[in-house]
């Protein structure tokens, strides 16, 4: 069974949960291994045992605060209000999304060639996708998800919108790796419930599909990679109301695995073979692969002369990860709901590479989560 199966197989274990709402700081006298195991647990699972350093207990309880997140937000918004937008009422209103993603004639100039040419390359948009012209004009909802695979792709691997790079470029340089070497051998689907279902059955997975996403090696080449998103469930499951973080969830989802892919390859240069092997693991992995989805996401948007709507969804994909109502009742989050503020509490301080290095050691059980916080911080 593949790496991320099993991950699912271990999270999956908590489905339901009684706990109380996640909690930003510990109760009086509450110490951080208690803190840990309440905001961990659910269903049969009974939670995370570690234990911390004052350093990165500090760290981890500023992480998880909320305002914190909120506080980036809002200075996300108070920027595109110095840049003439209103979020509230246009940009979280608009439903003809690409003038919001790509507000100039000269933004659209430069981005458009590479969504011909990403729609060019799939054989079902001869007779599916519009024209990106036409598209401007076309409510999210009414988009076909070839059109919708098409922009994503563009706008995350193929167009150099972002400083002269692509957005799978600023996640590279996240992992210090080369995007084009790491991502040359993989394959992105974005594919219905049906077909998702069945990919998945094939691989071995007899669970219930509650995720939208997938990252997994190639079964006829472990060298390789895919990545699949499911986009009736991400369309019909998604947690935001405001078509514009909707429309950008599709390339949330494709950053987030492919973040699992430079994990996969990072891990491989290391000696180690990723494998979920523990449910500290998956909080590591998950948590680490969100923070670095989320660093390219505001790193690329933060590179754009104009407003940015990317930068505006990574800091709201923040607070829905780790704050959206109803998570506290889903024990399989725990990895996201908890694993982001963890792992922005390691990689506030001290060498990534090494810090990468050693976490991928601990989900390879050459280490506890104990011993990995205490020899790190």
């Amino acid at each position: 069974m593949v790496r991320k199966l099993i991950l699912l197989f271990l999270v999956g274990l908590s489905l339901t949960s009684s706990a109380n709402l996640l909690p930003d700081k510990p109760d009086a006298d509450e110490t951080f291994q208690a803190f840990l195991i309440r905001i961990t647990r659910g269903g049969t699972f009974q939670g995370i045992r570690a234990e911390a350093t004052p350093k990165f207990t500090d760290a981890f309880y500023h992480r998880i605060n909320r305002s914190g997140w909120v506080s980036a937000r809002d200075k996300v918004i108070k920027r595109l209000a110095n840049q003439n937008v209103n979020v509230w009422t246009d940009w979280y209103q608009a439903q003809n999304l690409l003038d919001i993603v790509l507000p100039t004639e000269s933004a659209r100039s430069e981005f458009f060639p590479f969504l011909i040419q990403a729609f060019k390359t799939n054989p079902n948009c001869s007779s599916q996708c519009r024209d990106p012209e036409i598209l401007r004009t076309i409510n999210f909802d009414q988009w076909t998800s070839d059109e919708v695979y098409g922009f994503t792709m563009a706008y995350i691997r193929l167009a150099p919108i972002f400083g002269g790079k692509t957005l799978v470029d600023h996640l590279g340089q996240s992992y210090e790796l080369d995007a084009n070497t790491v991502l040359q051998n993989t394959q992105y689907y974005l594919l219905n419930a049906k077909d998702f279902e069945i990919k998945l059955r094939e691989l071995g997975w007899q669970g219930p599909i509650y995720f939208k996403g997938i990252s997994y090696p190639d079964p006829k080449d472990p060298s390789k990679r895919h990545i699949m998103v499911n986009f009736d469930l991400t369309k019909k499951m998604s947690p935001y109301d405001r078509p514009l973080l909707r429309f950008l969830e599709f390339v949330g989802l494709f950053v987030h695995e492919s973040s699992h892919v430079f994990q996969d390859f990072e891990a491989k240069k290391n000696g180690i073979d990723l494998q979920i092997k523990s449910a500290e693991g998956v909080l590591l992995l998950e948590g680490m692969a969100e923070n670095f989805a989320e660093q390219a996401m505001t790193s690329a948007g933060a590179t754009l002369v104009y407003p940015s709507a990317l930068e505006l969804y990574s800091t709201e994909q923040g607070l829905e990860v780790m704050y959206r109502e109803g998570n506290e009742t889903q024990g399989n989050l725990f990895p996201y709901t908890v694993g982001l503020p963890f792992a922005a509490a390691i990689f506030d301080s001290g060498d990534s590479a090494n810090l990468r290095n050693e976490i991928y050691k601990t989900i390879d059980l050459q280490n506890t989560l104990t011993e990995f916080i205490k020899k790190n911080f």
